[in-house]
């Protein structure tokens, strides 16, 4: 078997500890998909799960999936099905829950001067807001 040729020119067979960077930082990103969607980031989480799993895919090149980017891709991929289930349950909290709703309701109103009642009815009459 040949061995695999590195940036600098080594190889990988006779460096053991070289390892692949995408492969590093899709199992850090994957991490970090993981850990942010248990803090409700679900949009910074949905782009970083993104990312790892496009590193870890990369890095693979012509070789089988390292053991760093088996890592990365299965937390990013768990993360994103976590993000998914948290968001999902929580836009159902604020559709079924009236204390959730009046909830937003005033948060949204803090921001824009307005309730989210009347900005939906706006929209749903074709208002300009």
């Amino acid at each position: 078997m040949d061995p695999i040729p590195s940036m600098n020119g080594s190889s990988a067979r006779q460096n053991p500890f070289l390892i692949n960077r995408f492969a590093v930082y899709s199992r850090i990103l994957g991490i970090t998909c993981l850990l942010l969607a248990f803090f409700n980031s679900y949009l910074v989480s949905f782009v970083v799960g993104g990312i790892a799993i496009i590193l870890g895919l990369l890095s693979r090149g012509d070789s089988p999936l390292s053991r760093q980017a088996k890592i990365g891709v299965f937390a990013a991929v768990i993360g994103l099905i976590a993000n998914a289930g948290m968001l999902s349950y929580n836009v159902y909290l604020v559709f079924t829950v009236p204390e959730y709703r009046q909830e937003l309701n005033r948060a949204y109103e803090q921001i824009y001067g307005t309730s989210l009642e009347e900005a939906l009815q706006q929209f749903s009459s074709g208002q300009d807001f």
